[in-house]
């Protein structure tokens, strides 16, 4: 009798090596999406904590205040510094020219600060109309994606300001020291201005600017008159007057609102990172839910910065920030830890 031979099915083994793959496909999938629901509800839901105390979490929570245009601050500083824009005519700080920061200045410098004086008129009578207002407010990027390189106004503000602080000091040496302290106040309320809006990069540029106000009256008042017999001055409305400096000093000495606006900064840099995130995770369909978990823990940045932002100094913020990543570090010991 033959016997018959039985043989193993063919490929038997691709069989179970592609079951093997695909259970282990299926196995990651699922593992993909829920891991991906797991982090988007957590995100979702700290975002929902920041709304809850009132923060802003979207772009729209940014929107100006509506207001005319005769009524706003910014409109005039806008308007002074695209009138400064289009004279083509610099003053020394704009310019090329070199000097020291210091009296006495060249020949060069004479002639530039006098020609800027006299052509940008119409921009240093602005920068003052501004002043008048106490609402500003300038055009903001309050639209997902958030793109603020499309807010084109920083740098004309900056050549505004240079062309002030320049006249500010022309008159100073030109014997007229009320002109050049209500010159040098127009540009400090310039840099309030700018540090108002909510945004980090406006809020840095606004500091730029009061350090340029700053140091201008850092070369005047050494020497500032305010009496005519000092420097042989023959108009009284040229002497700097005790009104003048009275508010010049309370106003420098006033950093409250410095700090308000610090945080508020902060708050709205969240607000940009928050609209990021998705564009950030677009790319990384594997990956996404590990970053978004990464991203929810630098969000905690956020917080423990604009804890610190009230602080009257640098110490004192840093206490602040030790005492967030102890508190923090007590309830997670294994979980997020603030580097600053």
């Amino acid at each position: 009798m033959l016997e018959v031979a039985t043989f193993p099915p063919r490929y038997w083994w691709l069989k179970r090596i592609s079951l093997g793959v695909l259970f282990v496909l299926v196995s990651l999938t699922i593992f993909r999406f829920t891991i991906g629901v797991y982090a988007q509800r957590r995100f979702d839901a700290h975002v929902a904590e920041l709304r809850a105390r009132g923060e802003p979490t979207r772009p729209e929570d940014l929107a100006a205040p509506e207001m005319k245009d005769e009524e706003n601050a910014a409109f005039y500083l806008m308007r002074g510094a695209n009138a400064v824009v289009a004279t083509g005519v610099d003053s020394p700080r704009n310019s090329n020219l070199s000097f020291a920061e210091h009296p006495p200045f060249p020949p060069e410098w004479w002639q530039a600060a006098t020609a800027s004086s006299q052509a940008n008129q119409k921009g240093i009578a602005d920068a003052r109309l501004a002043r008048r207002h106490a609402k500003s407010a300038f055009p903001r990027t309050t639209t997902s994606p958030m793109n603020l390189g499309m807010m084109k106004w920083w740098s004309p503000q900056r050549q505004l300001t240079n062309t002030v602080v320049d006249a500010a000091m022309l008159q100073h040496l030109m014997g007229n020291d009320a002109e050049a302290l209500e010159l040098a106040m127009d540009a400090l309320f310039q840099g309030d201005a700018l540090c108002a809006e909510p945004f980090l990069i406006s809020h840095l540029v606004g500091n730029g600017v009061q350090a340029l106000a700053v140091y201008g009256l850092a070369m005047i008042s050494p020497v500032l008159s305010m009496t005519d017999a000092q420097r042989g001055l023959q108009s009284p409305a040229k002497r700097a007057n005790r009104q003048q400096i009275q508010e010049l000093i309370l106003r420098l000495l006033d950093e409250s609102r410095n700090r308000d606006q610090v945080a508020q900064a902060f708050r709205t840099e969240r607000v940009v990172y928050i609209d990021s995130v998705p564009i950030f995770l677009k790319p990384h369909t594997i990956t996404a839910p590990a970053l978004s978990l990464q991203y929810q823990k630098r969000l905690k940045y956020f917080d423990d910065v604009i804890a610190a932002s009230g602080a009257e100094s640098w110490p004192k913020a840093r206490a602040v920030l030790d005492a967030v990543r102890a508190q923090r570090a007590a309830i997670d010991p294994g979980g997020f830890s603030n580097p600053l």
